[in-house]
């Protein structure tokens, strides 16, 4: 009797859905969902390795009346991403930078570790 492999995902270490965006954060990896007309009828899934992240950096609009925020991601081959988060979900878009820097963190200790 055959036995089917069924391959299991990790669960994403955390998931935030932003104004046009929805991200899963994995221990090595990030996934962008864009939820946007355009970018769902001709784009696809991005797919980032936690090793190609180089910088996080989070920006709060400074007018009283739009209030939003913006996470950047900055990549080694120079590239960046923008991930967008309405007036409510300021508080969202920083756990979303802290828990980025905070896997990054972690993958760059663990190697220092193993040449002990």
């Amino acid at each position: 009797m055959a036995t089917n492999t069924v391959l299991q995902h990790n669960a994403p270490v955390m998931s935030a859905q932003g104004l046009f965006h929805e991200l899963d954060i994995y221990e090595d990896h990030l996934v962008i969902r864009r939820t946007d007309i355009i970018s769902r009828l001709f784009g696809r899934d991005e797919i980032i390795s936690l090793n190609d992240i180089t910088h996080v950096h989070a920006y709060k609009s400074l007018f009283k009346f739009d209030n939003w925020s913006q996470l950047v991601l900055i990549c080694k081959n120079g590239r960046s991403r923008a991930l967008s988060y309405g007036a409510q979900q300021q508080h969202l878009a920083q756990r979303v930078k802290d828990t980025i820097e905070d896997l990054i963190s972690r993958r760059e200790v663990v190697p220092a570790l193993h040449s002990l």
